[in-house]
């Protein structure tokens, strides 16, 4: 009786020790799984604090803005919001803007290669905005896609180059004068140049016919005629 309760003694210990480290690897394995998880949460605030301050700044830098931005759904191309500066410069209220499709207010010139506006752009290119009232404004635009809320957006920012327009059609009108002035004082110099060799010549014409006068015999058809060609050369001295 006495060997059976030592054997069932040392079992129960062996089984005992076995638990024990069944309970010591679990639990480590717990600590672990528990650190792993408060890393991940530390990261995913911090992921997220990060993308709450990217938003925070993308909404200050669009808010603030001096160009007009809209952000565009993808797929539909209406407007999702516009930026102050952007309405302003349409003349609409911002919600009077919000679900119109972009291409009813700004649009691109006929003879360019592109039958909307193209998105991204490669470069800024010169649309057409229409005001509320139906004025056209010359704009440079420009575009980019985004993703917001999983699904694909674009963004268009946009300038009001009007006054540029304005100073062109200036510079041009002014070249214009410029080359009309610089054509007048060529066909100046000419005639300047064409009176001074007619002068050269008339003043010949009338020497010979005053030596020729003082021969002629006074009254003469000869006299005459050379006071004639006399008074020509004194008309045409005054032209």
């Amino acid at each position: 009786l006495s060997r059976e309760l030592e054997s069932k003694k040392r079992r129960l210990a062996i089984a005992n020790d076995f638990l024990e480290e069944r309970v010591a690897r679990r639990t480590a394995e717990l600590k672990e799984t528990n650190a792993m998880l408060r890393r991940d949460i530390t990261h995913r605030k911090k992921a997220e604090k990060a993308l709450a301050d990217s938003q925070m700044r993308f909404k200050n830098v669009f808010e603030t803005a001096a160009a007009g931005m809209a952000i565009i759904e993808g797929q539909t191309r209406t407007v999702v919001e516009i930026n102050r500066a952007g309405a302003r410069m349409t003349l609409y209220e911002r919600n009077q803007l919000t679900g119109r499709c972009i291409d009813e207010w700004i649009t691109v010139p006929e003879e360019t290669e592109f039958h909307q506006i193209p998105v991204p752009t490669r470069h800024p290119i010169e649309c057409l905005l229409t005001t509320c009232e139906g004025d056209g404004i010359p704009i440079l635009a420009s575009t980019q896609n985004t993703i917001l809320n999983d699904q694909p957006h674009w963004i268009i920012s946009f300038v009001n180059i009007q006054k540029i327009k304005e100073a062109e059609a200036i510079q041009r009108e002014l070249e214009l004068r410029s080359r009309r002035a610089q054509h007048l004082e060529s066909i100046g110099t000419l005639a300047g140049g064409i009176a001074h060799d007619f002068n050269n010549i008339l003043f010949g014409i009338m020497g010979f016919t005053e030596l020729s006068l003082e021969e002629a015999e006074p009254g003469s058809t000869q006299a005459k005629n050379l006071n004639e060609i006399l008074k020509g050369g004194y008309r045409a001295k005054e032209m």
